[in-house]
């Protein structure tokens, strides 16, 4: 199967087939196979692409796989599931994709080969089918313009019109063409992304259109969602301080429609937020945003709207505020554990990196304390032990269960028994009897 890919533009041959054999998990290549069979029996051309097939010839580990159809992707699913045990779990018609989910869970993802048009720079394309060289070239970079055919004798050869293996040889980010980036400016935050993942470095060319991009404000068209995706996808990389920085260094930050800066401040915050992570049990994308948007705050800054979206990380953001507010800048000593319970019993551990780079990591670790007692607790007294001891409900169970509670967090009360004797001294004390009627 497949032969070494002949060298291009002063590139080393590469054995593409024997970097896929040992770059996909056997689930993944027997699904290739079942596709190229039944494309191969139905007359069309399937082509591992993208993103796996470069990391592939980098030699990284893979999971997942696309695949370009030279024609119809989804009756190409839908012939696959019909053959072979698999659902046809996803498609899009307007861009001609499935997603196939064989037997052992392994899927792939189809697509119709196209050619894209934007009517306007920013905005979604308008796409076309195509043959496999037209859906190459559409592409953002010469890295992940490149296919290898995976039906028949021709699996792993490599098709390559942009001289991506030469790219990737010399380590470096080629955009396809100069007005790439003004097509689409989601591909400058991509750019410099596989520029800190795989340690390469922009083109002259490639860095100029990104400048002449930035500078001719076609960044401020991206819509919200698309640039909150942008930042996420940032987010969730190793490197993904250093992105942030370099996509500042280059003005995209800033030249979004609401400016988005990481400047020094921000960076500083991030940076000690990111090694508290781990320790917090938190999603770090979403830690590192809350850093980064609290930063902004503490500098004045007006923050996207659209960066506070879902509302779940409006409520984090808020969270984080309230606790600044009530320690005035302390730490977890500044508030007794009753005190805190309400601050941090409801709330998600992505804000202990923030609260711990303001704080510094011994208070941060106090915290981390703080909130799985609070998950794990249980108090000693309830309603219902209320009511067996002959209270009827009403509005004074709120007031001593919560004192009781209270007393429970501080130390007062350490055990059930001397629980119930402090609430019941706490209804007492408001004038209640174990009669039906207290109320």
């Amino acid at each position: 199967m497949g032969t070494s890919t002949p060298a291009a533009d002063g590139a080393r041959p590469l054995d593409t087939n024997s970097h896929l054999q040992r770059a996909l998990p056997s689930s993944a290549l027997d699904a290739l196979r079942v596709v190229g069979s039944v494309a191969r029996d139905g007359g069309c051309a399937v082509y591992l692409v993208g993103g796996p097939l470069r990391d592939a010839l980098l030699n990284r580990s893979i999971v997942d796989v696309d695949v370009s159809v030279e024609g119809d992707a989804i009756a190409l699913a839908e012939r696959i599931a019909a053959r072979h045990d698999a659902v046809v779990d996803k498609t899009h018609e307007a861009f001609g994709t499935a997603t196939v989910t064989f037997a052992d869970g392994y899927t792939v993802d189809l697509a119709t080969a196209r050619a894209e048009t934007y009517a306007e720079p920013a905005a979604l394309p308008t796409v076309t089918p195509s043959s496999i060289r037209e859906d190459l070239l559409r592409r953002d970079f010469t890295i992940s313009a490149m296919a290898a055919p995976i039906e028949g004798d021709g699996f792993g050869a490599l098709v390559d019109p942009c001289s991506g293996v030469a790219d990737l040889q010399a380590r470096r980010i080629r955009v396809l063409h100069p007005g790439s980036f003004r097509d689409d400016p989601t591909r400058i935050f991509r750019a410099c992304r596989f520029a800190r993942r795989f340690a390469f470095t922009l083109d002259d060319c490639t860095s100029t259109a990104v400048r002449e991009t930035v500078d001719g404000g076609y960044v401020a068209g991206l819509t919200g969602a698309r640039a909150r995706n942008e930042i996420t996808a940032v987010l969730r990389e190793d490197e993904a301080i250093p992105t942030l920085a370099d996509l500042h260094e280059h003005g995209a930050l800033q030249a979004l429609a609401t400016p988005f800066p990481f400047a020094a401040d921000a960076h500083d915050l991030v940076a000690r937020a990111d090694e508290l992570v781990k320790p917090s049990e938190a999603d770090r994308p979403r830690a590192l945003l809350l850093a980064w948007l609290d930063a902004l705050r503490a500098a004045g800054r007006p923050i996207a709207r659209w960066l506070m979206e879902p509302a779940d990380v409006m409520r984090d953001f808020d969270a984080i505020s309230d606790i600044r507010k009530a320690t005035d800048g302390r730490g977890p000593t500044a508030l007794r554990p009753s005190e805190w319970h309400p601050l941090l019993a409801g709330v998600c551990a992505d804000i202990l990196p923030v609260l711990g780079a303001r704080l510094g990591a011994a208070a941060h670790a106090d915290l981390v304390v703080l909130r799985r007692r609070f998950a794990d607790l249980r108090p000693f007294v309830t309603g219902d032990d209320l009511r067996e001891l002959g209270y009827a409900p009403g509005p004074n169970y709120g007031e001593v269960l919560q004192a009781t509670l209270d007393a429970q967090l501080d130390g007062a009360v350490t055990d059930r028994e001397r629980a119930l004797e402090f609430a019941q001294a706490r209804m007492r004390g408001l004038g209640c009897a174990p009669v039906p009627d207290c109320t």
